[in-house]
This record gives C-alpha cells, structure tokens and sequence, in this order.
C-alpha cells in the first residue's frame, strides 16, 4: 500500500517548496506534487539547469530569504531565472 498523502499540521507556517525547471536529481514534476499534497504550501521555481536552486539564483535567495526573515510567503507563481 502507499504511504499517506503528505500534509502539514493546522496553524504551521505556509511550506516553500523550490522546484528548478531542468533538475537532473529531482524532477520539477516532483516540486508540483510536494506543493499539491501539502495543506498550505506555495511553489518558487527556478529555470534552468542543475540541482541546487539557492547558489544559482539571486532571485531565489531573495524570495526565500525574505519568506525566513519575515514569515511572509512569497506569492504563487514566483519564476526566477539562473544567475548568468
């Protein structure tokens, strides 16, 4: 049988969840199922390639880093591109 569904608990803080476009490790498919199955949770995705979205995205940083500082989730939707 499957495992449940994932879920998070009532009252948490929203989930972020980066998803890069072209990630050889884990597919972006993968980051939408996350975002799906959890109660409250937003998706940032970075485009391009490799695994880590945090080192090759300025804007990822700062939408992130924004959401730890001040608790404020960044708006569905958000798409950053990689740093040249």
């Amino acid at each position: 049988s499957e495992p449940p569904g994932l879920r998070t608990s009532t009252g948490a803080p929203t989930t972020v969840v980066v998803g890069t476009t072209n990630d050889p490790a884990t597919p972006y498919a993968s980051s939408e199922q996350v975002v799906d199955e959890l109660d409250d949770a937003v998706l940032v995705t970075r485009q391009g390639d490799g695994h880590v979205a945090w080192s090759a995205s300025s804007c990822i940083r700062r939408e992130v880093g924004r959401y730890l500082v001040t608790a404020t989730p960044p708006k569905a939707g958000i798409t950053c591109p990689s740093d040249p």
